[in-house]
């Protein structure tokens, strides 16, 4: 969640609770999702009570905080909405969310997502980064 439906920073409040800014349009893309009747869930491996909010918000009612192992975590909410593979699609912004690949139809990254890794011995240019941008709504 943090970096794909967020800027990707952390904020601190004086209570020491984790802030995070949402993008109003990609709230509306959540909402257009569910208004076709696709099923949006949230895993992060993050905490801090902010993520939980914006989903209760969204009437996202599979919100899942500190997955440490995102694959393990979206082939048991596949297995719990008894869905198959190619009927999930996941939305990360990090290297730790390529290993969701194998679990996943559809494996979708932001424009300012991390590039993927070069094939060992070879190097590729850093990709130019627009910075950060409502996710949902690309």
């Amino acid at each position: 969640m943090d970096g794909v439906l967020t800027d990707g920073g952390l904020s601190y409040d004086e209570e020491g609770k984790v802030v995070k800014r949402f993008d109003v349009r990609d709230g509306l893309a959540v909402r257009m999702l569910q208004q076709a009747g696709i099923t949006v869930a949230l895993l992060s491996g993050g905490r801090g009570g902010a993520s939980e909010q914006r989903a209760l918000h969204l009437d996202i009612h599979h919100c899942w905080v500190g997955v440490s192992n995102k694959r393990a975590g979206l082939e048991q909410l596949r297995h719990e909405l008894a869905i198959g593979r190619e009927q999930t699609a996941f939305l990360g912004d990090e290297l730790n969310d390529l290993p969701v690949r194998a679990a996943t139809g559809l494996l979708i990254t932001p424009a300012d997502g991390a590039p993927r890794p070069a094939p060992p011995g070879r190097l590729d240019p850093a990709p130019a980064r627009r910075g950060w941008r409502p996710a949902g709504a690309q």
